[in-house]
């Protein structure tokens, strides 16, 4: 019980231990085809010097959407991905594209055929979950093993997440590029950004997770060996907001149908209550406001006041809007999502952020080198 990573890493050195070819790890939440596993023999039989990727079709929506086949790492953008075929509709015009296989920096591991006898994985254990098979996927292809993802192997995999998974990201990516600096950029002006847009959003749990990710990536790496997986993870859930659900709305079905049968216990008479769900308030964002309107609300103190039950402002590219006190957090595709409330901390977090990234400018080079010798703390 050592997370992906760990996992992951006993699995590759037992098999090769054993002598075999490939080996395949697998998500334990995935649904597969009845033929899956015959068509991983079959490629097996055929596949050397690569990796066996599949598509990844998304579980809990009603659509058939492929989320990607396969990704690459973007070199000039920190915290960047390019998915191939991203959300594909395999009922829409476009589900062409995905006939066709690709050979990706990386695929998931929902479902990956592991060539042996290509580069050892290098990544550190306690990386735990996240971004550890965009690095063993990037690292292979570096050292001329590819992976490769065929249009006929696709396994369905739901597409929650957790709050704690936003510091694994930050951390993690951090760690790829430090280790592979020749073809991936680490920017400290990039991660500048990402600090930035967390304050102006208000998303003060996140901000404190990517803080937090900073502050133990330039511990190094003898630091993130010491360290135990129960206690990041226990210390990085308790950073996360209380989400607020969001009470669903009743359809019009259901308004007509509560109203008649209020108009029949009322023999005939309007009806003045009904039986229907409390209504969550739900704000029309229509367009975004200019920057000067944003910036005389935030001004009053009205605007930090939080409703009970929050309210949700719909279609606005930050997710905020005047006296809007929380975040909209949407698992993409389906129908969930959560309210976290905002904090009028950002900027002080913001502050500790700048800080942070002012010593990681710093301390960069050493950095590069530890990460790549997988030396003990610079």
């Amino acid at each position: 019980n050592v997370g992906g990573t760990g996992g992951f890493l006993a699995g590759h050195a037992h098999f090769k231990a054993k002598g075999y070819r490939h080996f395949v790890i697998m998500d334990d939440d995935i649904a597969l085809l009845p033929d899956f596993i015959d068509r991983l023999y079959g490629l097996s039989c055929f596949a050397e010097d690569q990796h066996v990727g599949t598509m990844a079709e998304i579980l809990n929506v009603p659509e058939r959407i492929v989320k990607e086949q396969g990704a690459n790492v973007s070199g000039p953008h920190t915290f960047g991905i390019d998915l191939i075929n991203p959300f594909t509709d395999l009922q829409g015009w476009d589900r062409h594209r995905v006939y066709g296989y690709y050979e990706a920096d990386f695929s998931g591991w929902w479902s990956l055929m592991v060539d042996l006898e290509g580069p050892a994985p290098r990544m550190p254990e306690k990386q735990f979950i996240k971004r550890d098979d965009i690095m063993f996927g990037y690292e292979s292809r570096v050292g001329d093993v590819p992976t490769i993802v065929p249009p006929n192997l696709v396994v369905a995999h739901g597409e929650e997440g957790a709050p704690a998974y936003y510091y694994y990201d930050i951390r993690n990516d951090l760690i790829l590029r430090a280790r592979n600096t020749q073809g991936l950029s680490l920017s400290v002006v990039q991660l500048t950004r990402i600090a930035g847009y967390l304050m102006l959003s208000l998303q003060v749990d996140r901000q404190k997770m990517f803080n937090a990710a900073l502050r133990d990536f330039m511990r190094g790496p003898g630091w993130l060996q010491r360290s135990q997986i129960s206690q990041t993870l226990k210390r990085v859930r308790a950073l996360a907001a209380k989400p607020q659900a969001i009470p669903k709305l009743p359809t019009k079905k259901e308004i007509a149908q509560a109203k008649a049968k209020e108009t029949a216990k009322g023999k005939g008479k309007a009806a003045q209550k009904t039986d229907l769900p409390a209504i969550s308030p739900r704000l029309s964002g229509g367009e975004r406001p200019p920057p000067r309107a944003l910036l005389r609300d935030r001004m009053r103190p009205a605007a930090w006041k939080a409703a009970d039950p929050l309210p949700i402002v719909a279609d606005n590219p930050l997710l905020h809007a005047r006296g809007q006190g929380a975040y909209l957090d949407v698992i993409p595709f389906t129908a969930t999502a959560y309210l976290r409330k905002r904090q009028i901390a950002g900027p002080l977090q913001f502050a500790r952020a700048l800080l942070l990234l002012g010593w990681l400018y710093c301390i960069r080079g050493r950095l590069m080198k530890a990460y790549k010798n997988r030396g003990t703390t610079p």
